[in-house]
């Protein structure tokens, strides 16, 4: 990014949509998000966010703005943890004239996350000492800025190693995977067939790679994977991953949960992550039980996390919680256990 980039500007007001579109035109640096810093203050994308969180301790609507905000720019690769040189000039100044309170936070030595919970303690200080009316209550601003950190701690839970790339790169290989005169492997299913390169998917899954290279078993020998239940557009799904880790496909949930189950029964784990990143994004009032039921059962930490993190703030949910509607092993994930439920019994031998 440019130092008169406007994107700086976007990222200070957290508006999603502008922020993307300055991104999508702009981002000539590939490690922007991951190392950028303000070319004045030398602050951290995410240090920007910190001091809009005093205007949103009432608009649930636009928090879950902010938030979401936050989230993509986490997912572009912007590090909560990143720490700010001992240079950088940025303070979270917060001030309110008329109620003759402030709270005042330096960034310099602090990532995004210390800043977050350095301004939520000088907030409870203040709190502590509001002794006239006229001060400033920081509850509201205190109740959304522990929302914010808890986001920046959940990136904790999935640390995946991510690159940008030029898109070149991407479209090089989906011209490969279009070349289906050079494919040598069928995957059929009952409604179709979809075709790729033996060696891709060897390199992508080791089940495949020891399925197609023995002289053995059939799918080695006639380079034929048969699929019973699979859809066939989760099957395309899953081989646009596996060759440019993107799709230009609209997909629904059910599609994305069934590409996921062929991923990790080929135990193809870098379109696993791909998926469970994507499945986060999708979580709604309609999907949450299914999408949960899988975060669950196949024990996907982020996935479980942001499962959480939305049933926590959806009524609905919360309703369904309370009246003993969702599973047991839902309940359990919720209620803060590891998200599995109770084992049986075993019976044991003398």
């Amino acid at each position: 990014m440019q130092s008169h980039s406007p994107i700086w500007t976007l990222i200070e007001e957290v508006d999603p949509m502008p922020l993307k579109a300055a991104e999508a035109a702009e981002a000539s640096d590939v490690n922007f998000w991951s190392c950028g810093l303000h070319p004045v203050t030398q602050s951290t994308p995410l240090q920007l966010v910190v001091p809009r969180v005093a205007q949103y301790g009432v608009d649930e609507s636009s928090l879950k703005q902010f938030l979401h905000a936050t989230e993509w720019m986490i997912e572009r690769g912007a590090d909560p943890h990143a720490v700010a040189p001992a240079s950088c000039t940025g303070v979270v100044s917060l001030r309110f004239e008329a109620k003759e309170s402030f709270v005042e936070v330096g960034h310099a030595g602090k990532s995004a996350l210390s800043l977050a919970v350095a301004v939520r303690a000088a907030m409870r200080a203040s709190q502590l000492n509001r002794q006239r009316p006229e001060d400033y209550d920081w509850t509201d601003a205190m109740e959304v800025l522990t929302r914010l950190i808890e986001l920046f701690c959940s990136v904790q839970r999935a640390v995946v190693e991510r690159v940008s790339v030029d898109v070149s790169v991407i479209n090089m290989w989906s011209r490969v995977a279009s070349a289906a005169e050079t494919h040598d492997v069928e995957i059929l299913i009952s409604s179709g067939k979809v075709t790729a390169h033996c060696a891709v998917l060897s390199a992508v899954s080791p089940v495949l790679s020891r399925m197609l290279g023995s002289e053995w078993c059939r799918e080695g020998q006639l380079k034929k994977i048969e699929l019973q239940e699979t859809p066939l557009s989760a099957l395309r799904l899953f081989i646009d991953l596996v060759y440019t880790g993107s799709t230009y496909e609209i997909f629904p949930v059910e599609t994305a949960l069934a590409a996921f189950e062929l991923a990790h029964r080929w135990q193809c784990d870098g379109v696993v992550n791909m998926l469970e990143r994507a499945l986060c994004r999708m979580i709604c009032e309609e999907s949450f039980e299914a999408i949960a039921t899988h975060a669950v059962r196949f024990e996907l930490s982020l996935l479980i996390a942001a499962c959480t993190k939305f049933a926590t703030d959806s009524q609905p949910i919360r309703s369904q919680l309370a009246k003993g509607l969702l599973p047991p092993a839902l309940v359990a994930m919720l209620q803060g256990s590891e998200g599995r439920p109770p084992r049986k019994k075993r019976r044991r031998a003398f």
